[in-house]
């Protein structure tokens, strides 16, 4: 088995920053209390836009639908796919 070089140690942990920076920047902006989108994350700190998608009826049909479809489908899944391991499991199919 082949280990790891360096290089491949340093690629990788590049790689994950690089992807998960976007991700960090959108949290720090979200704490804005500016009315537009800036990143200034130890300037005004506030929780006004997550008040506003809480408080906003649009944000939250879309979040109940969202969870709905979530636990339908899951719900569905299960029904599938118990079944199928206990049968996977129990029987000899080849």
């Amino acid at each position: 088995m082949m280990k790891n070089n360096l290089f491949s140690h340093i690629f990788h942990a590049a790689f994950l920053i690089f992807m998960a920076m976007p991700l960090v920047a959108v949290i720090f902006m979200s704490f804005t209390s500016k009315g537009y989108m800036a990143f200034s994350p130890l300037d005004e700190m506030s929780l006004r836009w997550y008040y506003e998608v809480f408080n906003s009826e649009v944000y939250m049909e879309a979040f109940r639908t969202s969870l709905t479809l979530g636990i339908v489908s899951s719900t569905i899944a299960c029904i599938i796919s118990i079944p199928a391991c206990i049968a996977l499991a129990k029987y000899d199919f080849y």
